[in-house]
């Protein structure tokens, strides 16, 4: 009875609209609709890969953006990882094109098919696991060059920037790859792994993921064992073409229709208020000002 009389307090706080839309949900979960619905939307089953795939909604906006400004660096992705210790390069470097056999987006380039953007996958790499080398993948596809900085007076500062110039050097979404890797030597014992990728093919979440399995992979093929991660049941490319389902797409209109309601009579530009004219040109030259209220 608590959970349902906080639950009804909680409904009572709602504006009207959400409301009326928590009522409709309720309602088709009493008719058990809302559960066969969502059982459904969950059903991301492999693509066939017999040709180019669709881009995702998010993949789409990344590639329109592209288009619009290109050889910009605005949406690079770049993380800088700090490494102690004897490090060995060779299980580093097979770590990483293990990370490109697993995920399918790192090896993805975008390309224009009758009119529409779509999604390039390249082959994955077989391992010879005892020579650790990828025999079915171009060694091109994922360098891993390495600047040795130990006699360097300020390794420290030439090193942020270099991080800052790899951060700025822009991607070709059609030729990739996507994926850049710099390993940074500022001695023996200490090494910056400098990872940059284009937002079209990663973002924040998927980061992390990625520093956890090459640290993960980095273990086992240093000692000279094979992967403890289990190959993925599906890939970005599967939910892309999930996306672009007839049954989704009846979902996604319903729910388009909805904001488009919420939003009726909004104003198509805020024009916040400035000490000076809105130039016509966008910059992006940005800065950060901290101050107390």
């Amino acid at each position: 009875m608590d959970n349902i009389d906080n639950a009804e307090r909680r409904q009572a706080t709602l504006s009207p609209a959400k409301q009326a839309l928590a009522q409709t949900l309720l309602q088709k979960w009493v008719r058990g609709e809302l559960q066969a619905d969502t059982q459904q939307s969950q059903a991301i089953t492999p693509a066939a890969h017999n040709g180019a795939l669709p881009l995702s909604y998010a993949q789409e906006r990344m590639w329109f953006l592209d288009q619009l400004e290109p050889g910009s660096s605005f949406y690079n992705m770049h993380e800088a990882v700090s490494m102690k210790g004897r490090l060995n390069v060779a299980a580093l470097e097979q770590s990483l094109r293990e990370i490109l056999r697993r995920h399918e987006a790192l090896r993805t380039t975008f390309s224009v098919v009758e009119g529409q953007p779509v999604q390039i996958i390249s082959p994955a790499p077989s391992w010879d696991l005892q020579n650790a080398l990828a025999v079915t993948l171009d060694q091109q596809l994922l360098p891993l060059p390495v600047i040795d900085l130990t006699r360097q007076e300020q390794r420290a500062t030439v090193a942020r920037q270099l991080a800052a110039e790899e951060a700025q050097r822009p991607f070709d979404l059609t030729r990739g790859p996507l994926l850049r890797t710099t390993l940074l030597r500022l001695d023996e014992e200490e090494h910056v792994l400098l990872l940059t990728m284009h937002h079209i093919i990663s973002d924040g979440w998927s980061v992390a993921v990625l520093i956890r399995e090459v640290a993960a992979l980095y273990e086992a093929f240093s000692t000279v064992t094979p992967s403890p991660l289990p190959d993925l049941p599906i890939q970005y490319g599967d939910y892309a073409q999930w996306q672009r389902d007839p049954a989704q797409l009846s979902r996604l209109a319903a729910q388009l229709d909805y904001w488009k309601l919420q939003l009726e009579g909004a104003p198509p530009l805020v024009d916040l208020p400035t000490d000076r004219p809105r130039q016509t040109v966008n910059t992006f030259r940005g800065a950060r000002h901290l101050f107390s209220f």
